[in-house]
């Protein structure tokens, strides 16, 4: 329930990259009618969001779908509710893999990269751009707000190269550290 507004702004941000037109260039706006978005959650748990994809994005743009967890009994979770919710195997592809790994092994492939670790999402950044297309639609969550927040400088600054401060615009700040940090991974 916590996630909730999370998971709904990420389902609507898809939706509309997969229709937004006015960045693209000539060459990408003759074939986005016809274009088919390969979606990966390469942490996926459960697969809710995969499945919510599945359900809530118009089938016609999507390509494939992969689901991703290293841990076996998730990946059974989430079979269990593709089943439930009558996905078609077809288009949705499920992993049992290291997240890190799995994006590596897939370099520039992927429309759309969902990545929402418990925690910080720092040791994904490299992997998670890597195996994303060029103008590709990165949603990367952040959980780790005290220390985005300033709560712990010594953290931030290991983790995202920044240093906080304990100021009462802090979730702004937070938002302008992480994605710091996702452009200078991204310049790399």
């Amino acid at each position: 329930p916590a996630q909730e507004l999370n998971r709904d702004l990420t389902v609507i941000s898809i939706a509309t990259y997969m229709t937004f037109k006015k960045y693209r260039k000539d060459k990408e706006l003759k074939n986005l009618d016809n274009y088919k978005f390969n979606i990966i959650e390469p942490l996926s748990a459960t697969g809710l969001r995969c499945i919510r994809y599945y359900t809530e994005l118009p089938l016609d743009k999507i390509d494939n779908i992969y689901s991703n967890d290293m841990d076996p009994k998730a990946v059974e979770c989430i079979n269990i509710n593709m089943e439930k919710n009558k996905v078609d195997k077809n288009n949705f592809k499920v992993f049992t893999s290291d997240a890190a790994q799995l994006m590596y092994l897939n370099p520039h492939f992927f429309d759309i990269v969902d990545l929402d670790p418990y925690g910080s999402a720092i040791p994904f950044i490299d992997s998670c751009i890597h195996c994303a297309k060029s103008g590709a639609l990165l949603c990367i969550t952040f959980t780790d707000m005290p220390v985005l927040c300033g709560n712990y400088p010594e953290t931030t600054l290991y983790k995202y190269g920044s240093i906080p401060y304990k100021v009462s615009f802090c979730h702004e700040m937070a938002i302008r550290i992480a994605l710091y940090s996702i452009s200078s991974s991204a310049s790399r």
